[in-house]
């Protein structure tokens, strides 16, 4: 799924890695932290990803209300309309 996105949409191929990651954890909460971990990426590498993938209308990033340091991510209704 997170191909076919990543070949519709144009995302590079780490992003494309992060879109999977994140369709994987299904309903389970993700957040920026996690990503950087698993990628073994910095905080503004995650960041400029994030926000490139944010600007093509396929992920949201929410801040956590009980801890304004956590960006919740979470894929678009969008996004899951292109592939389900």
């Amino acid at each position: 799924e997170a191909l076919e996105i990543g070949r519709l949409t144009g995302l590079t191929p780490s992003q494309c890695r992060i879109m999977g990651f994140i369709m994987d954890k299904g309903d389970k909460p993700v957040y920026q932290k996690d990503i950087e971990a698993e990628f073994n990426i910095r905080r503004s590498t995650a960041t400029r990803l994030l926000q490139a993938m944010e600007h093509k209308n396929l992920i949201m990033r929410e801040t956590e209300e009980n801890d304004g340091r956590l960006k919740r991510i979470s894929r678009t209704p969008s996004s899951r309309s292109r592939v389900s």
